[in-house]
């Protein structure tokens, strides 16, 4: 017989992030021998909070588009929450743990004002916007379990890969 080491299966699988997607298949099984009844239980307690919070993914990421909208920007979902539906089907199988929005270069000022204006900090910004790609915006603290993260992207890739950096978001845009 063989012997599993359910611990260890956890271990790597929470490490890995693959425990929403486990619970989604083990709940396709019939029956369970008793040593991995502690393992199934937990998958399927991490599947449920990844539902969780992808839920209040979503919620943040209304709110936050509500306000690009009224304020005339535009922004696209990347990532997580662009892949969660459509390639998942379900969006507690895919973990996040941040929005990530692309707009314009010339609109980021702007955005960061509306991010500002609900809340979010950015104590990296200025850093950020002359070297790299995105920043990351950090709600509240007294809102931190109940909004998300958000990282903001102006374009695709750092500017220290060349100017195909600019080249790509803009033709991202295009499309």
């Amino acid at each position: 017989r063989l012997s599993v080491d359910w611990d260890q299966i956890l271990e790597l699988a929470r490490r890995e992030r693959v425990t929403p997607l486990l619970h989604h298949l083990f709940a396709q099984v019939p029956s369970v021998s008793d040593p991995s009844l502690k393992f199934l239980q937990a998958v399927s307690r991490d599947y449920y909070e990844n539902a969780g919070r992808s839920l209040l993914l979503s919620v943040g990421l209304g709110e936050v588009l509500e306000v690009f909208q009224a304020e005339g920007i535009e922004a696209l979902v990347l990532k997580g929450m662009a892949l969660a539906e459509p390639v998942y089907g379900n969006p507690a199988l895919r973990p996040m743990d941040d929005i990530d929005l692309l707009v314009r270069r010339q609109d980021v000022l702007r955005a960061r004002g509306a991010l500002v204006g609900l809340g979010y900090e950015a104590p990296d910004f200025d850093k950020d916007f002359t070297r790299r790609s995105a920043t990351l915006f950090s709600p509240p603290g007294d809102a931190r379990s109940a909004r998300p993260a958000l990282d903001l992207h102006w374009d695709l890739v750092d500017d220290r890969y060349g100017p195909a950096a600019a080249r790509w978001a803009e033709g991202v845009w295009k499309r």
